[in-house]
């Protein structure tokens, strides 16, 4: 298996790679992740113009379907800017899979629909639980409607729990709902979602921890985990308008829309309350030692998770909005992040409040401006002309 993961790494910086220059593996490191060979292959590529990178490729192998498949997470970095957030993911080739899973469908079984029930006046809410085919996890979604519904297709607003770290997922709880019912009210539809690596924050064995780690890692920080939502809802709720879906949220959640708003082409626009921004930074750089230990890469996946990485691939209409006292998250990351978006980006709405810290001011102002925000988006498209009876 050693010789087979070396194989597998050196053909991955012979073909993948080579969009960097002439790269070549400078370390080697092998070693067994429960009871899983991998390899760590530090390497470096110098370009045609004399340019330098360098980055570090995971190989692991896993079984499916009898059949032996590679996984890789690949990083890579310019030598000459030790910047950490210039990081960035590399497509595999076919031989070679992502650690992270690919784009594409996700395949799901659903439980049925039904006609759910009202949550309070003006607002009907359903909950199905998703079983994806890559995980034994399960995503609930909660889908909430107005009611009555209007009689042409309505924006639909995707939004993940906030209140974790950013290096694991979350579930849905109910104190959720004061970030869900004000978009309902304004007259949009709500699907909210779970997020894989659900950790309460209490000690738990080690193995149980990784575990924790590896299952957000898997969704991609919540990225498949929003794109199964997604899936399901343009599937089965023609009552949205498939031309028509944002992402939103709050903390972790905002780091979610944002990282969402970069990779997921279907999105129309972004709000983002008191987001994180830089993963990388925020989290210091001896619990990201820690947590490399634990399971290897993990640093240089919190730095392609962090939204600063790829903010050139956010093109979307952007809504951000903190507060100057948040306590969490410092607006200073928020204002470089802008200050890069804008760059490329010319449709970025920063609004700051001076008071409310981290969830109060995202609650009174935050949330309101947003939904103003939106109603200065796009016009209803050519959806199906009447959904007013499909509850």
């Amino acid at each position: 298996m050693k010789d087979s993961l070396d194989a597998a790494a050196t053909s991955f910086l012979k073909n993948t790679l080579r969009t960097w220059g002439t790269p070549r593996a400078t370390a080697i490191q092998h070693g067994t992740l429960h009871g899983k060979p991998f390899v760590r292959c530090v390497w470096t590529a110098t370009s045609p113009n004399g340019g330098e990178t360098a980055g570090t490729l995971y190989l692991t192998v896993f079984e499916q379907q009898s059949r032996r498949q590679f996984v890789s997470f690949v990083t890579a970095m310019p030598m000459k800017d030790n910047d950490a957030t210039r990081r960035i993911l590399l497509p595999a080739n076919q031989s070679v899979l992502s650690f992270l899973p690919v784009e594409g469908p996700v395949n799901v079984t659903a439980s049925p629909l039904g006609d759910g029930r009202i949550l309070e006046p003006g607002v009907r809410l359903r909950e199905v639980t998703l079983q994806r085919d890559d995980t034994a996890a399960k995503e609930r979604l909660w889908i909430y409607l107005p009611d009555p519904l209007p009689a042409t297709p309505i924006p639909c607003i995707f939004l993940a729990p906030a209140g974790t770290r950013p290096f694991n997922g979350v579930t849905l709880g109910d104190n959720d709902r004061p970030e869900h019912l004000p978009y309902v009210h304004a007259g949009y539809a709500v699907v909210a979602y779970d997020t894989d690596g659900e950790w309460g924050g209490s000690r738990v064995p080690d193995d149980q921890f990784v575990n924790i780690l590896g299952q957000f890692r898997q969704a991609r920080a919540g990225l498949v985990n929003a794109h199964a939502a997604i899936d399901y809802s343009l599937a089965q709720l023609p009552q949205i308008d498939p031309k028509r879906l944002y992402v939103a949220g709050h903390g972790s959640a905002g780091s979610l829309a944002l990282l969402a708003a970069e990779y997921e082409p279907r999105i129309a626009g972004c709000l983002a309350y008191a987001p994180c921004t830089d993963i990388f930074a925020q989290v210091d750089a001896d619990h990201r030692a820690k947590l490399d230990h634990a399971l290897p890469g993990e640093e240089d996946f919190l730095a392609w998770c962090s939204p600063i990485t790829a903010v050139d691939r956010l093109k979307c209409p952007v809504f951000l909005f903190q507060a100057d006292d948040d306590s969490l998250y410092p607006i200073a990351r928020t204002e470089q992040f802008v200050q890069k978006l804008q760059d490329t980006n010319k449709d970025v709405t920063f609004t700051r409040a001076r008071k409310g810290g981290h969830y109060s001011a995202m609650i009174s102002q935050g949330i309101p401006a947003g939904i103003q925000w939106l109603k200065k988006q796009s016009k209803p498209s050519d959806a199906a002309p009447n959904v007013a009876s499909a509850r």
